[in-house]
């Protein structure tokens, strides 16, 4: 039996494992300038279904996003150390494609300024680190699977909200 997933730009993937054909899985964008957190990321999605490609400044983001047929998310630092940030790389993205879902990494608490991503349009989620797999995963499910352009509401975010403590500046 094959198993169905439908995606937030209505394309209906199969999992057809054994049956010699690759389903076409969503692509997704991870902005990232820490290698390593590129990896990670990189690594939790796919091992989720998605494939994933990869760029490590804004500008490289911007290219990148040009030469994939058809992009289905981005999930960005929203803070890069070199060139536009990920809120700059989200607009300009939008500007083509205007209900690109988007998964924004932040460091800062939801009350900074750093933090907020009002006027970037939607779908988009907020992850704040550190965060686990599935508060990755939850976020990336939501906006791909938002149908007014809003990511779905959660009352806290971030392993450091669950655990009571103040918000950390550490990756992932």
């Amino acid at each position: 039996m094959k198993a169905a997933a439908m995606f937030a730009d209505g394309a209906l993937a199969f999992d057809q494992a054994g049956e010699g054909s690759q389903a076409t899985r969503p692509v997704i964008l991870v902005v990232e300038d820490q290698a390593l957190i590129a990896i990670l990321i990189g690594d939790i999605i796919q091992a989720a279904g998605y494939d994933a490609v990869f760029a490590h400044s804004g500008e490289a983001a911007l290219a990148m996003a040009k030469t994939v047929e058809h992009l289905s998310a981005v999930i960005t630092d929203i803070h890069l150390m070199h060139g536009i940030d990920g809120r700059s790389v989200l607009r300009h993205l939008r500007k083509s494609n205007p209900r690109l879902p988007a998964v924004v990494v932040t460091g800062f608490e939801n009350s900074a300024p750093e933090a907020d991503l009002r006027g970037l349009g939607g779908p988009t989620a907020r992850l704040v680190k550190p965060f686990d797999c599935d508060e990755l995963l939850a976020s990336l499910a939501g906006v791909l699977s938002s149908t007014d352009g809003r990511a779905p509401k959660r009352t806290e975010s971030g392993l450091t909200a669950r655990r009571g403590e103040r918000p950390s500046f550490a990756r992932f």
